[in-house]
């Protein structure tokens, strides 16, 4: 009898051994413990879809977790303004950081943390946002826009007659309506163009006679009476 109980009690204790959550019961409040589910796994495979009005010059694409931003996945190819390309990433992790480059527009474009495996298409606006080069990630954070009165006068120096003109928020995505109407800029004269206060970043454009055009992006024109183009 006494060694039938011996048998038993060995028994139990080589089965506490083998699971320890057997062995004892959690603190009141306490969950149990449990086995970490596995990370995510799919396709992060992608298409960039380019819907700024600027050509994206680069486009660096790594994990959440890396430092360091790796190589430009675009190589020697541009995305031009309302074009599309595919980014094939291997499969597995999800989690991505993505870095945009302008082709002489706004600072870079960054999207932290992005599940790409629920993602199809990634679509990029041209926003201002301010981030480090591609040796370092760092936390990216909103461009300190300058603000005050924006309006100007804008002086016609060319020697040409400006036939239309643009002027748009250095955020907006397409130019809006010709700011002389059904008039025309003569050589030396001048248009006063009121602005909304508030923001001080535009991007302005003229055409002259015959169909040349002329851009100024990102000018402050808080900071200024008078763009003269000439």
């Amino acid at each position: 009898m006494l060694r039938r109980l011996a048998l038993i009690i060995a028994l139990l204790a080589a089965g506490l051994a083998q699971n320890p959550a057997l062995a004892q019961k959690p603190a009141p409040g306490q969950a149990p413990a449990t086995t970490a589910a596995p990370a995510a796994n799919g396709d992060p495979s992608f298409t960039l879809v380019n819907r700024s009005r600027f050509a994206i010059l680069e486009a660096y694409v790594s994990l959440a977790t890396e430092t360091a931003w790796g190589p430009d996945r675009l190589s020697t190819a541009v995305v031009a303004p309302g074009a599309s390309l595919a980014l094939t990433l291997p499969a597995g992790a999800c989690g991505y950081d993505v870095r945009i480059v302008y082709q002489g527009g706004p600072p870079p474009e960054e999207r932290r943390g992005i599940d790409l495996c629920r993602v199809t298409e990634l679509v990029i606006t041209g926003r201002p946002v301010r981030a480090e080069g591609p040796r370092g990630k760092g936390e990216p954070a909103e461009a300190a826009v300058p603000t005050g009165n924006p309006s100007f006068n804008l002086v016609n120096r060319s020697g040409q007659v400006i036939q239309q003109a643009f002027v748009s928020a250095a955020v907006m995505a397409d130019w809006g309506p010709d700011v002389l109407g059904t008039e025309v800029l003569a050589n030396d004269a001048h248009l006063a163009i009121r602005l909304p206060q508030g923001d001080c970043l535009y991007d302005v454009k003229v055409v002259y006679e015959g169909g040349r055009t002329e851009e100024r992006r990102a000018v402050n024109t808080c900071d200024i009476a008078n763009l003269m183009f000439q």
